[in-house]
């Protein structure tokens, strides 16, 4: 095998896992940062797939643009389904009894939204003729589909631009417990406190402060000197 045929299938190999991975950077931040198993993700992304081939072939949108706008009607639509369904198995709880109420949940709107597209629109499968998506940039010995590229680039964006999940899962985590993510800055021998005795209350202070008086106040008197006389202080 000639070295510029294998760096042509390496290429290829990182275009295409450029796609997946711009399809499974929202899945990533779904589960990541709100914990949610999301089973429709691929669902809710053949919706937009489809409406962005609808807009291709009636008004003639170009598909990248096309997919631009269909950014702010689905973003609605995860509101809504967040708000009216997924707040209900999110949340306080045992995480396993959540995950799997998520499970079924999720699984349940894959099921509609397949079927429901499949009575629609058919299961014939649909695609758009574009000139970049056969045309390829040439480096070198090397061939970039233009389509795949564009796709790998706004992957490479997305994952510079927003948040990782486990960072954004931890400054979540810091504000509900209150403060460093804030810039309150807990001092060092607090921090050294173990939490079972940092929360303490201050009722449950007061408590401990009046059993320990309670206990010196019974006290057993000092016993008498050996001479059965108390003894005198000096003058």
């Amino acid at each position: 095998m000639a070295v510029g045929d294998l760096a042509q299938y390496v290429v290829t190999g990182l275009l295409v896992g450029g796609v997946y991975a711009l399809m499974s950077i929202g899945l990533a931040l779904i589960f990541g940062v709100m914990r949610v198993v999301n089973f429709a993700q691929g669902d809710f992304m053949m919706l937009g797939m489809y409406l962005t081939y609808f807009l291709a072939i009636g008004p003639g949108v170009d598909p990248l643009l096309g997919a631009l706008l269909v950014m702010p009607p689905f973003f609605l639509v995860g509101v809504l389904v967040h708000r009216i369904l997924l707040v209900r198995v999110t949340g306080g709880g045992d995480p396993q009894r959540l995950m799997d109420a998520q499970l079924i949940l999720t699984l349940g709107l894959s099921l509609i939204i397949t079927n429901g597209a499949t009575m629609l629109l058919t299961p014939m499968p649909r695609g758009i003729k574009t000139a970049y998506a056969t045309q390829a940039f040439a480096v070198g010995p090397v061939l970039l589909n233009q389509a795949r590229s564009y796709a790998f680039l706004m992957a490479l964006l997305l994952e510079t631009l927003l948040p990782r999940p486990a960072a954004a899962s931890d400054r979540s985590a810091d504000r509900r417990r209150g403060s460093p993510s804030r810039g309150v800055a807990v001092p060092a021998s607090r921090a050294a406190v173990p939490a079972h005795r940092a929360r303490r209350s201050p009722r449950s202070s007061r408590r401990s402060r009046s059993s320990r008086t309670r206990c010196r106040a019974r006290a057993p008197p000092p016993p008498p000197s050996s001479s059965g006389c108390p003894r005198a202080g000096r003058s």
